[in-house]
C-alpha cells in the first residue's frame, strides 16, 4: 500500500510519541482513502480466524491492517495474544505496550501486559 501523507505524518506522530494524534491522523487517512470499512472486515476475519485458532491466518490478516492502519489497538492485542499463544513473550510484551500506549483506557492492552508478566 502507498504511503500517503497523512499516513506519514501519522508515522512521524507515533514516532514522536504523540499517540492521540496519530490515531486521528490515521483516522483521517482512512476515511479519505475511502477504506474504513475494508480495514474493519479484515480486522473482524482475523479476529474469527483466531478465534478458530488458526494462527496462521490470524497473524496475516492482523499485519495486513496493522499495515492499512497502526492505530488499531485491536490488532495489537490480536497479534500480542498469537504471540503468548506461541510462547514469544517478549514480542506479546511489545505488542501489549503499544496497546496501551495508544488506548491506555482500553481494558484488553492491560490485561495482556498482566498476562505477559504472569507468564514470564
Amino acid at each position: 500500500m502507498a504511503q500517503t501523507e497523512l499516513f506519514k505524518k501519522g508515522i512521524a506522530e507515533l514516532q514522536a510519541h504523540n499517540y492521540a494524534n496519530a490515531r486521528k491522523l490515521f483516522d483521517e487517512n482512512e476515511k479519505k482513502q475511502g477504506t474504513v470499512a475494508a480495514t474493519q472486515a479484515a480486522l473482524k476475519a482475523a479476529q474469527a480466524a483466531l478465534m478458530k485458532g488458526d494462527l496462521e491466518v490470524a497473524t496475516e490478516k492482523f499485519n495486513a491492517v496493522l499495515e492499512a492502519n497502526p492505530s488499531l489497538v485491536e490488532c495489537h492485542v490480536g497479534l500480542g495474544r498469537i504471540a503468548m499463544y506461541t510462547g514469544r513473550f517478549d514480542d506479546a510484551r511489545t505488542f501489549g505496550t503499544a496497546a496501551i500506549k495508544l488506548a491506555p483506557q482500553h481494558a484488553l492492552g492491560w490485561t495482556l501486559l498482566g498476562l505477559v508478566h504472569e507468564a514470564k
